[in-house]
């Protein structure tokens, strides 16, 4: 059970657990999508991360594909949260 304060003078608390969280996200990939464009050129030029085809490491056959530290944009689409 959460901890309740009755020294504070507020009659609501409100706790968000790890649980709560997961479960509307899922709810809310359920009925909807999360996700979006990340454009290379909105990343500052002076940022120490950059999108570029150095993301090999994470999407492997960029670099052989586009080239070397070619700017890329990337599409996120979340279909499912958590690890099951």
């Amino acid at each position: 059970m959460p901890y309740h304060s009755n020294g504070r003078p507020q009659k609501y608390q409100a706790f968000i657990s790890g649980y709560s969280i997961d479960g509307a996200f899922d709810s809310w990939l359920s009925v909807g999508s999360i996700g979006g464009w990340s454009y290379a050129a909105d990343v500052p030029a002076d940022s120490t991360q950059q999108t570029t085809t150095t993301f090999s490491a994470l999407i492997p056959g960029l670099v052989s594909k586009y080239g070397a530290d070619r700017p890329i944009d990337l599409h996120i689409d979340f279909l499912k949260l958590g690890n099951t």
